[in-house]
């Protein structure tokens, strides 16, 4: 667009202080005053409404929300809870307030209860995680809930999601209350292959903490699965290669593509990693190529002149079999 243009819708937005209803700034509540906003009730707007000032964090909007005890569950399963949404945030004070306006003896549903737990643990809040399943949450499965406002994870299972958001304790907790391990019971997926690739965290301890507890509660890490690459693909660091191996994961199993792991890591110190923890370099995939041919033909000469080296390794250390 020409200057001229976006400098008139510049001039438009501030005259007309869009930025007030967009990012809720600080004349977004007193507007709402004037206009006899009713917190209180129920509509998809007011949870709309609701949900954005937990999002942005407008405090001033918020309190009047508590003040009124606005409704802190949807009626409109498309409209994520504000008191989910407030999980989401990992707001714990935030959470209890709105809790505490609502009587103790009064159910909740079991999606809310499931979406509130499911987003407790992707956001790695141990205490929120500790207070819905409390209130009675399930670590089962929650059905899968499209949203486009949604502020969350809607899918899934709350294992996973915590997973997901990387937090150890919360993976730990969620264990204890016999979440189930299978990908049937998460959306399809691995769990280990997502401890490797989809965490949040970057934290390779955390992540070793994470595979260790997900491994020693049974999970297995050879399960194949549609939506899951290869287990060593996305691996980028070689610290969590040893605590795959003493887990049982099949350092030499080929993919649904004939690949085994040696050839779908191009990460030179994993190579060496799954090398060191008994990774077979003579093995080949159904081209009938060993994994240094593979890198050659990819061209990364580095990877085959390891893979080779390694060959030559393995066979000299193979003794002839003995003459009849």
């Amino acid at each position: 667009m020409p200057t001229s243009i976006r400098d008139l819708e510049d001039t438009v937005d501030r005259v007309a202080d869009t930025d007030k209803w967009i990012a809720g700034n600080a004349g977004l509540l007193p507007s709402l005053r004037a206009e006899h906003w009713d917190f209180a009730a129920s509509t998809p707007d007011n949870m709309r409404l609701y949900n954005s000032a937990l999002l942005r964090k407008n405090q001033d909007v918020l309190a009047a929300f508590v003040s009124a005890h606005a409704p802190v569950f949807s009626s409109d399963p498309k409209i994520p809870s504000p008191a989910c949404a407030a999980s989401a945030t990992a707001d714990s004070s935030t959470v209890l307030r709105m809790m505490a306006s609502m009587p103790r003896d009064r159910p909740i549903p079991n999606s809310d209860l499931g979406q509130c737990l499911m987003a407790s643990a992707q956001s790695g809040n141990l205490q929120l995680t500790e207070f819905w399943l409390k209130r009675g949450a399930s670590v089962i499965t929650v059905p899968h809930v499209y949203s486009a406002d949604s502020l969350y994870l809607t899918q899934g299972s709350p294992l996973l999601a915590a997973i997901q958001g990387g937090s150890p304790a919360v993976v730990q907790r969620l264990l204890e209350a016999k979440a189930p391990l299978d990908s049937a019971h998460n959306d399809g997926r691995n769990l280990v292959a997502v401890a490797i690739s989809s965490t949040k965290s970057h934290n390779p301890a955390e992540k070793q903490t994470i595979l260790q507890a997900l491994l020693s509660a049974g999970v297995d890490p050879n399960e194949r699965t549609e939506r899951d690459p290869s287990l060593f693909r996305l691996l980028s660091e070689p610290s969590l290669v040893p605590v795959l191996v003493a887990g049982g994961a099949n350092l030499n199993a080929m993919d649904r593509n004939g690949m085994i792991p040696l050839m779908t890591n191009v990460y030179v110190p994993v190579l060496k990693a799954m090398l060191k923890a008994g990774a077979d370099p003579t093995l080949r995939n159904k081209r009938g190529q060993n994994a240094a041919e593979w890198f050659r033909a990819e061209g990364l000469r580095e990877q085959a002149d390891i893979i080779d080296a390694a060959i030559k390794t393995h066979l000299d250390g193979v003794s002839p079999s003995p003459r009849p």
